[in-house]
């Protein structure tokens, strides 16, 4: 009888990274059907740290530690992660990268009896009609947030998705920002009262994807069929920008890449945390690279000489 092969798969302990573990293991099942798949869950230090300061939502590897943790000493052989929560530099490589989600992120209203407050669908809410303060749980978020309603009130929040919701719901914030991707997997798609485009709020880099991370010398062959193509080459392009910016997944700086055939584009945001300089540029795929890299140092030296 032939021995059937257990790989160990981690994941955080909240409910929106079991969902999208799921949604990887299950693909890896159908692609695997000789391999057992288990899944553990870690609780990082991401989530459990409560300072509401922004420096508390900077933190690096906050949310990736405990994972890096277990591969490193063999509790597991792969770990699931938000991709935009992993930072650039781990010594543990990603081997495959899923379909992006909904990269954008949204405004969220609080519920008001059986109900939601009604939808921001315009444009450009105007600053009056967004109740505040508005919770944001990244620097990135929080220097848009400012830039996009001047003068409304702003506090950083804490918790998963659902936590979040709580909090608004109950009043302690007047709307949040969250990511389209999480509460599209959580079956919150009916929360949402307004999209923000990719130039409005710029997407942290790799938002919308999962990334499955291993070992430098695991045998990952089972990965490849999984693996997008797409996404990782968005992934990669995103964090060489970053990169350049100097900043890692948790700096108030984004890099959001598009394929179209031949053309590509990226959408970039720099900001020291305070100021913000946004920039666009489209170029053949094979240019994409420099041509990001030099709108990139533009947008850097635009802002340090004001």
């Amino acid at each position: 009888m032939k021995k059937i092969k257990i790989i160990k798969v981690g994941t955080r302990f909240s409910r929106l990274a079991l969902i999208q573990t799921e949604t990887v293991v299950s693909a890896l099942r159908r692609i695997n059907p000789d391999i057992e798949f288990e899944v553990l869950r870690f609780v990082p230090s991401g989530d459990v740290v409560s300072e509401l300061s922004v420096d508390a939502l900077t933190a690096k590897g906050q949310f990736s530690d405990a994972l890096e943790n277990a591969l490193k000493d063999g509790s597991i052989d792969i770990a699931v992660h938000s991709l935009k929560d992993l930072p650039f530099d781990s010594e543990f490589p990603v081997y495959a990268y899923s379909e992006r989600e909904d990269a954008r992120d949204v405004l969220v209203l609080p519920i008001t009896g059986d109900k939601t407050l009604p939808p921001i669908s315009f444009s450009s809410a105007r600053r009056e009609e967004i109740p505040s303060p508005i919770g944001f749980s990244s620097a990135r978020r929080g220097v848009q947030i400012a830039d996009l309603y001047r003068g409304i009130s702003i506090k950083p929040i804490r918790g998963n998705v659902p936590t979040r919701l709580q909090k608004l719901d109950r009043g302690e914030y007047g709307s949040l920002v969250l990511a389209a991707a999480g509460l599209h997997r959580l079956g919150l798609k009916g929360r949402v009262s307004r999209y923000f485009d990719t130039g409005e709020i710029v997407p942290a880099a790799g938002q919308g994807i999962l990334a499955v991370q291993g070992r430098r010398d695991g045998d990952y062959g089972y990965l490849k069929a999984f693996d997008c193509e797409t996404s990782r080459r968005a992934a990669l392009l995103e964090q060489t920008i970053m990169m350049r910016f100097g900043g890692g997944c948790a700096s108030p700086c984004a890099a959001y890449a598009e394929f179209h055939g031949e053309l590509a584009s990226l959408t970039l945001l720099y900001s020291d945390g305070k100021a913000l300089k946004k920039g666009f540029v489209s170029a053949n795929i094979r240019d994409i690279e420099d041509e990001g890299k030099r709108l990139a140092d533009r947008l850097a030296d635009e802002l340090r000489k004001e």
